[in-house]
């Protein structure tokens, strides 16, 4: 009769089971949350501040440069001192005053035309502010741009009739 087989070493499953346990702990050693690195032992150096997260920034645009005149109401352009508004090469806008026989404002055109030149500007009035409906001055801010050196008329119309006219000079720095 043969001898019976035994099963495997015992040398053999205590190997087999070390490599099974040494999985276990590795798997779970690669899985685990990280914890953060206990704080620097005191050498004298002193551990890296932290450092605060750049936010970028828009850049900051220059004011603009708005450049204001009050108009006497006239119709005509008269022989004597026109009133002049003086503009140094940085202006980016003019801004007109002028009093209106004929409120409200809401609704008003401007046309502001070249006497020497032809040059002609359109837009509106600035609307005033709700609490003031009878307002009677009305504000235009005209593109510096559209203003060269040279007389002007501006005139204010209620859809193609004029309301009112005034006569003003630029001179250019």
């Amino acid at each position: 009769m043969a001898p019976a087989r035994r099963g495997p070493s015992t040398a053999w499953t205590a190997l087999a089971a070390a490599a099974v346990l040494l999985l276990a702990v590795g798997g779970w050693l690669l899985t685990r949350p990280r914890q953060p690195a206990p704080p620097a032992q005191q050498t004298g150096a002193q551990p890296p501040a932290p450092v605060a997260p750049t936010v970028p920034t828009a850049p900051v645009a220059a004011p603009d440069v708005v450049v204001a005149l009050a108009l006497p109401v006239t119709a005509t352009r008269s022989g004597g001192a026109a009133p002049t508004v003086e503009l140094p090469g940085d202006a980016d806008a003019v801004l007109l005053r002028l009093a209106v026989p004929l409120p409200p404002l809401r609704d008003l055109g401007v046309l502001v035309r070249g006497v020497d030149n032809g040059r002609e500007w359109r837009g509106v009035v600035t609307p005033p502010p709700p609490e003031a409906p009878a307002a009677t001055t009305a504000e235009v801010r005209v593109p510096a741009t559209e203003l060269p050196a040279g007389d002007y008329i501006l005139t204010l119309r209620r859809g193609d009739e004029p309301v009112t006219s005034a006569f003003f000079r630029v001179v250019r720095r």
